[in-house]
Protein backbone atom coordinates (compact mmCIF):
# COMPACT_ATOMS: atom_id res chain seq x y z
CA UNK A 1 0.00 0.00 0.00
CA UNK A 2 1.31 3.47 -1.16
CA UNK A 3 1.17 5.98 2.22
CA UNK A 4 -0.94 8.69 1.59
CA UNK A 5 0.51 12.45 1.31
CA UNK A 6 -1.25 15.23 3.10
CA UNK A 7 -0.06 17.35 -0.22
CA UNK A 8 -2.62 14.91 -2.38
CA UNK A 9 -5.95 16.92 -2.79
CA UNK A 10 -8.60 13.93 -3.33
CA UNK A 11 -11.08 15.77 -4.75
CA UNK A 12 -12.35 14.31 -8.28
CA UNK A 13 -11.15 16.47 -11.71
CA UNK A 14 -13.62 18.23 -13.93
CA UNK A 15 -13.30 16.61 -17.15
CA UNK A 16 -13.84 18.12 -20.58
CA UNK A 17 -17.70 17.11 -20.54
CA UNK A 18 -17.93 19.08 -16.85
CA UNK A 19 -18.20 15.72 -14.92
CA UNK A 20 -16.71 16.02 -11.29
CA UNK A 21 -15.14 12.50 -11.56
CA UNK A 22 -11.92 10.84 -12.58
CA UNK A 23 -11.59 9.21 -15.69
CA UNK A 24 -12.28 5.60 -14.35
CA UNK A 25 -15.33 6.75 -12.59
CA UNK A 26 -17.36 7.57 -16.15
CA UNK A 27 -17.35 4.25 -17.40
CA UNK A 28 -19.83 3.51 -14.00
CA UNK A 29 -22.08 5.82 -14.72
CA UNK A 30 -25.33 6.65 -17.11
CA UNK A 31 -24.18 7.49 -20.86
CA UNK A 32 -20.26 7.02 -20.40
CA UNK A 33 -18.40 5.00 -23.12
CA UNK A 34 -18.02 1.32 -22.37
CA UNK A 35 -14.18 0.86 -24.10
CA UNK A 36 -11.38 2.94 -22.77
CA UNK A 37 -8.28 2.85 -23.69
CA UNK A 38 -5.52 3.18 -21.21
CA UNK A 39 -1.97 5.05 -21.97
CA UNK A 40 0.51 4.22 -19.73
CA UNK A 41 4.16 5.15 -19.98
CA UNK A 42 6.56 2.95 -17.94
CA UNK A 43 9.23 5.04 -17.56
CA UNK A 44 6.98 7.94 -16.23
CA UNK A 45 6.59 5.79 -12.93
CA UNK A 46 9.66 4.25 -12.60
CA UNK A 47 10.43 5.63 -8.97
CA UNK A 48 7.18 4.35 -8.11
CA UNK A 49 8.15 0.58 -8.97
CA UNK A 50 9.57 -0.82 -5.72
CA UNK A 51 5.89 0.41 -3.87
CA UNK A 52 3.75 -0.59 -7.36
CA UNK A 53 5.19 -4.20 -6.95
CA UNK A 54 2.86 -4.61 -3.86
CA UNK A 55 -0.14 -4.58 -6.01
CA UNK A 56 0.97 -7.89 -7.75
CA UNK A 57 0.40 -11.37 -7.07
CA UNK A 58 2.38 -14.44 -6.03
CA UNK A 59 2.63 -15.58 -10.08
CA UNK A 60 3.18 -11.81 -11.15
CA UNK A 61 6.20 -11.49 -8.77
CA UNK A 62 7.87 -14.78 -9.92
CA UNK A 63 7.31 -13.27 -13.51
CA UNK A 64 8.96 -9.98 -12.78
CA UNK A 65 11.72 -11.93 -10.98
CA UNK A 66 12.79 -13.60 -14.04
CA UNK A 67 13.02 -10.81 -16.26
CA UNK A 68 17.03 -10.37 -17.11
CA UNK A 69 17.17 -6.16 -16.85
CA UNK A 70 15.99 -4.13 -13.87
CA UNK A 71 14.55 -1.69 -16.72
CA UNK A 72 12.50 -4.73 -17.89
CA UNK A 73 11.31 -5.91 -14.78
CA UNK A 74 10.18 -2.70 -13.79
CA UNK A 75 8.72 -2.02 -17.11
CA UNK A 76 6.19 -5.20 -16.19
CA UNK A 77 5.50 -4.14 -12.79
CA UNK A 78 4.10 -0.82 -13.76
CA UNK A 79 1.99 -2.81 -16.55
CA UNK A 80 0.31 -4.96 -14.57
CA UNK A 81 0.03 -2.44 -11.26
CA UNK A 82 -1.74 0.02 -13.76
CA UNK A 83 -3.74 -3.11 -15.16
CA UNK A 84 -4.55 -4.19 -11.54
CA UNK A 85 -5.43 -0.33 -10.71
CA UNK A 86 -7.70 0.21 -13.24
CA UNK A 87 -10.10 -3.14 -13.10
CA UNK A 88 -10.02 -2.31 -9.10
CA UNK A 89 -11.82 1.14 -9.46
CA UNK A 90 -14.04 -0.67 -11.91
CA UNK A 91 -15.10 -2.83 -9.37
CA UNK A 92 -14.19 -1.62 -6.30
CA UNK A 93 -11.97 -3.88 -4.77
CA UNK A 94 -8.41 -3.26 -3.51
CA UNK A 95 -5.90 -3.66 -6.78
CA UNK A 96 -3.51 -7.00 -4.78
CA UNK A 97 -7.90 -8.93 -3.94
CA UNK A 98 -8.09 -9.50 -8.54
CA UNK A 99 -7.19 -12.80 -9.15
CA UNK A 100 -6.98 -13.93 -12.73
CA UNK A 101 -6.95 -17.01 -14.88
CA UNK A 102 -6.26 -18.39 -18.38
CA UNK A 103 -9.15 -18.82 -20.97
CA UNK A 104 -8.52 -22.43 -22.97
CA UNK A 105 -5.93 -20.75 -25.55
CA UNK A 106 -3.90 -18.85 -23.03
CA UNK A 107 -5.68 -15.46 -23.19
CA UNK A 108 -5.55 -14.17 -19.80
CA UNK A 109 -9.15 -12.72 -18.09
CA UNK A 110 -10.69 -12.10 -14.19
CA UNK A 111 -10.98 -15.04 -12.31
CA UNK A 112 -14.46 -16.60 -12.59
CA UNK A 113 -17.21 -14.64 -10.15
CA UNK A 114 -15.26 -11.87 -9.91
CA UNK A 115 -16.87 -9.67 -13.17
CA UNK A 116 -17.74 -11.73 -15.99
CA UNK A 117 -19.17 -8.99 -17.90
CA UNK A 118 -15.46 -7.12 -17.84
CA UNK A 119 -13.21 -7.68 -20.26
CA UNK A 120 -9.47 -6.35 -21.12
CA UNK A 121 -6.42 -6.57 -23.09
CA UNK A 122 -2.89 -5.35 -22.61
CA UNK A 123 0.00 -4.59 -25.44
CA UNK A 124 3.08 -3.00 -24.58
CA UNK A 125 6.22 -2.56 -26.77
CA UNK A 126 9.05 -0.44 -25.61
CA UNK A 127 8.05 2.31 -23.02
CA UNK A 128 4.18 2.25 -23.96
CA UNK A 129 1.59 -0.26 -22.40
CA UNK A 130 -2.09 0.06 -23.99
CA UNK A 131 -4.56 -1.67 -21.48
CA UNK A 132 -8.24 -1.72 -23.22
CA UNK A 133 -11.34 -2.32 -21.21
CA UNK A 134 -14.31 -3.22 -22.38
CA UNK A 135 -17.99 -4.27 -20.71
CA UNK A 136 -20.11 -6.58 -22.31
CA UNK A 137 -17.62 -8.20 -25.40
CA UNK A 138 -14.44 -8.84 -25.23
CA UNK A 139 -11.31 -6.95 -26.44
CA UNK A 140 -8.41 -6.98 -28.05
CA UNK A 141 -5.32 -4.79 -28.29
CA UNK A 142 -2.07 -4.33 -29.98
CA UNK A 143 0.35 -1.82 -30.56
CA UNK A 144 3.86 -1.55 -31.89
CA UNK A 145 6.45 1.32 -31.76
CA UNK A 146 7.30 3.23 -35.34
CA UNK A 147 10.43 2.17 -36.10
CA UNK A 148 12.35 4.35 -39.05
CA UNK A 149 13.60 2.82 -41.96
CA UNK A 150 12.12 -0.34 -40.93
CA UNK A 151 11.92 -2.55 -44.19
CA UNK A 152 9.60 -5.52 -43.61
CA UNK A 153 9.24 -7.10 -46.97
CA UNK A 154 10.55 -10.77 -45.43
CA UNK A 155 7.86 -10.64 -42.73
CA UNK A 156 5.06 -9.06 -44.88
CA UNK A 157 5.76 -12.02 -47.10
CA UNK A 158 5.35 -14.21 -44.50
CA UNK A 159 2.78 -12.46 -42.37
CA UNK A 160 0.06 -11.08 -45.28
CA UNK A 161 -2.54 -12.80 -46.83
CA UNK A 162 -2.11 -13.27 -50.31
CA UNK A 163 -4.47 -10.53 -51.65
CA UNK A 164 -3.26 -8.09 -48.48
CA UNK A 165 0.03 -9.05 -50.22
CA UNK A 166 -0.85 -7.53 -53.38
CA UNK A 167 -1.90 -4.99 -52.38
CA UNK A 168 0.99 -3.85 -50.59
CA UNK A 169 3.21 -4.37 -53.55
CA UNK A 170 1.21 -2.11 -55.24
CA UNK A 171 1.88 0.58 -52.54
CA UNK A 172 4.55 3.26 -52.84
CA UNK A 173 8.08 2.17 -51.23
CA UNK A 174 7.56 4.81 -48.93
CA UNK A 175 3.92 3.73 -47.38
CA UNK A 176 4.90 0.25 -47.16
CA UNK A 177 6.12 0.33 -44.03
CA UNK A 178 3.03 1.99 -42.40
CA UNK A 179 0.85 -0.17 -44.16
CA UNK A 180 2.70 -3.17 -43.04
CA UNK A 181 2.26 -2.20 -39.14
CA UNK A 182 -1.20 -1.11 -39.69
CA UNK A 183 -1.45 -5.08 -40.93
CA UNK A 184 0.21 -6.56 -38.47
CA UNK A 185 -1.45 -4.12 -35.17
CA UNK A 186 -4.99 -5.03 -36.93
CA UNK A 187 -4.29 -9.24 -36.91
CA UNK A 188 -2.76 -9.68 -33.37
CA UNK A 189 -5.65 -7.52 -31.85
CA UNK A 190 -8.35 -9.61 -33.68
CA UNK A 191 -6.73 -12.80 -32.62
CA UNK A 192 -6.66 -11.25 -28.78
CA UNK A 193 -9.76 -10.12 -29.14
CA UNK A 194 -11.21 -13.93 -29.63
CA UNK A 195 -8.60 -15.06 -27.46
CA UNK A 196 -7.22 -17.02 -29.86
CA UNK A 197 -3.08 -18.05 -30.29
CA UNK A 198 -0.43 -15.63 -31.15
CA UNK A 199 0.97 -18.19 -33.77
CA UNK A 200 2.62 -16.77 -36.68
CA UNK A 201 0.66 -19.00 -39.00
CA UNK A 202 -2.56 -17.80 -38.40
CA UNK A 203 -1.41 -14.19 -39.37
CA UNK A 204 -1.91 -15.10 -43.17
CA UNK A 205 -5.54 -16.07 -42.76
CA UNK A 206 -6.42 -12.40 -41.51
CA UNK A 207 -7.05 -9.40 -44.40
CA UNK A 208 -6.74 -6.16 -43.41
CA UNK A 209 -5.53 -4.12 -46.46
CA UNK A 210 -7.54 -3.95 -49.30
CA UNK A 211 -7.43 -2.47 -53.07
CA UNK A 212 -7.17 1.18 -52.64
CA UNK A 213 -7.09 1.13 -49.14
CA UNK A 214 -6.50 4.23 -47.09
CA UNK A 215 -4.54 4.48 -44.00
CA UNK A 216 -6.67 7.24 -42.46
CA UNK A 217 -9.97 5.40 -43.22
CA UNK A 218 -8.12 2.31 -40.80
CA UNK A 219 -9.04 4.85 -37.90
CA UNK A 220 -12.70 3.80 -38.10
CA UNK A 221 -14.29 1.07 -37.30
CA UNK A 222 -14.75 -1.89 -40.03
CA UNK A 223 -16.16 -5.01 -39.86
CA UNK A 224 -14.01 -8.17 -41.02
CA UNK A 225 -14.67 -11.89 -41.73
CA UNK A 226 -11.48 -13.91 -40.67
CA UNK A 227 -10.61 -17.90 -40.36
CA UNK A 228 -10.90 -19.23 -37.05
CA UNK A 229 -8.50 -21.46 -36.29
CA UNK A 230 -9.60 -24.79 -36.56
CA UNK A 231 -12.57 -24.63 -38.59
CA UNK A 232 -15.04 -21.79 -39.92
CA UNK A 233 -14.95 -18.13 -40.26
CA UNK A 234 -15.63 -14.88 -37.40
CA UNK A 235 -16.59 -11.82 -38.31
CA UNK A 236 -14.48 -8.79 -35.98
CA UNK A 237 -14.68 -5.34 -35.83
CA UNK A 238 -11.52 -3.79 -36.30
CA UNK A 239 -9.99 -0.01 -36.02
CA UNK A 240 -6.74 1.84 -35.58
CA UNK A 241 -6.62 4.29 -32.51
CA UNK A 242 -4.11 7.43 -32.10
CA UNK A 243 -2.13 7.17 -28.92
CA UNK A 244 0.16 9.77 -29.80
CA UNK A 245 3.55 10.11 -31.75
CA UNK A 246 5.90 6.88 -32.06
CA UNK A 247 3.13 4.06 -31.72
CA UNK A 248 0.30 3.05 -33.44
CA UNK A 249 -2.18 0.59 -31.85
CA UNK A 250 -5.36 -1.47 -33.04
CA UNK A 251 -8.11 -2.55 -31.26
CA UNK A 252 -10.76 -5.29 -32.11
CA UNK A 253 -13.97 -6.59 -30.56
CA UNK A 254 -16.31 -8.82 -32.16
CA UNK A 255 -18.76 -7.37 -34.27
CA UNK A 256 -21.86 -5.83 -32.82
CA UNK A 257 -24.70 -3.80 -33.65
CA UNK A 258 -23.54 -0.64 -32.19
CA UNK A 259 -19.67 0.02 -31.93
CA UNK A 260 -18.75 1.66 -29.10
CA UNK A 261 -17.54 5.17 -28.25
CA UNK A 262 -14.01 4.92 -26.87
CA UNK A 263 -12.12 7.01 -24.38
CA UNK A 264 -8.70 7.47 -24.21
CA UNK A 265 -7.34 8.07 -20.96
CA UNK A 266 -3.51 9.29 -20.65
CA UNK A 267 -2.05 7.70 -17.47
CA UNK A 268 -0.78 10.67 -15.83
CA UNK A 269 -0.96 9.76 -12.02
CA UNK A 270 -0.93 6.64 -9.75
CA UNK A 271 -4.11 6.56 -8.49
CA UNK A 272 -4.99 3.72 -5.31
CA UNK A 273 -7.35 3.05 -2.18
CA UNK A 274 -6.60 5.03 1.10
CA UNK A 275 -8.17 2.76 3.25
CA UNK A 276 -10.18 -0.18 3.21
CA UNK A 277 -13.35 1.49 4.00
CA UNK A 278 -12.37 3.78 0.88
CA UNK A 279 -11.31 0.98 -0.81
CA UNK A 280 -14.93 -0.94 -0.36
CA UNK A 281 -16.74 2.40 -1.34
CA UNK A 282 -14.16 2.95 -4.68
CA UNK A 283 -13.13 5.82 -3.11
CA UNK A 284 -8.98 6.59 -4.60
CA UNK A 285 -6.80 9.36 -4.23
CA UNK A 286 -3.81 10.00 -6.59
CA UNK A 287 -0.33 11.29 -6.58
CA UNK A 288 -1.05 14.38 -8.43
CA UNK A 289 -4.55 15.27 -10.33
CA UNK A 290 -5.37 13.23 -13.10
CA UNK A 291 -4.66 14.34 -16.70
CA UNK A 292 -8.34 14.91 -18.26
CA UNK A 293 -9.36 12.35 -21.73
CA UNK A 294 -7.12 13.63 -24.55
CA UNK A 295 -9.89 12.41 -27.03
CA UNK A 296 -13.37 10.19 -27.14
CA UNK A 297 -13.79 8.88 -30.80
CA UNK A 298 -18.04 8.47 -31.77
CA UNK A 299 -19.04 4.71 -31.93
CA UNK A 300 -20.83 5.04 -35.29
CA UNK A 301 -18.56 3.85 -38.07
CA UNK A 302 -18.46 5.57 -41.30
CA UNK A 303 -16.98 2.62 -43.11
CA UNK A 304 -18.01 -0.99 -43.95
Amino acid sequence: MIPASPKNDPSPVTDRDGGRVPPWARSQGRGCARLEVWIVTPSRFRPLSGLLADCLGADERRRRDAFASRLLADRFTIRRAWLRQILSCRLNVAPAALAFEAEPDGKPRLATGQADDLHFNLSHSGDCAVIAVNTGAPVGVDVEAITPGLDPARLAAATLAPDELMVWRSLPPSQRPSAFLHSWTGKEAVLKAFGWPLEPHRLPGISVLWPGCDLQAAATWRVLTVARPRTGRAVVALRTVDIGSGYLAALAIPAITTFPDITIVTAAAWPRFRTDHEARNGECITVERWRPQHDVYGGRSSGA
